[in-house]
């Protein structure tokens, strides 16, 4: 399985549980600004591109809380799919 890129998982904390609006996915930090401004995030766009271009040593998700927006949670994590060439099981 290998790793097919990095995602962006908008969580909305102040959406219901199962409110499928809670969680929004982006392909980079910069879509995100294609749909929100900085207010409704929280916090600036190069500021966002800042602390996502870091990530922890063994390269796992990481979580971001605005500190402008404590009802959104930005987690970066990664998308994984097989190759072609791999069997299906």
């Amino acid at each position: 399985m290998k790793n097919r890129g990095t995602i962006y998982n908008l969580i909305w904390l102040d959406r219901g549980e199962i409110d499928p609006e809670r969680y929004e996915y982006f392909t980079c930090p910069s879509a995100i600004y294609e749909k929100y401004d900085a207010k409704s995030i929280g916090i600036a766009k190069g500021s966002l591109l800042n602390a996502m271009g870091k990530l922890d040593d063994e390269g796992k998700p990481m979580i971001f809380t605005p500190s402008k927006n404590p009802h959104l949670r930005i987690v970066k994590s990664f998308m994984y799919g097989k190759d072609a060439s791999e069997n299906d099981n």
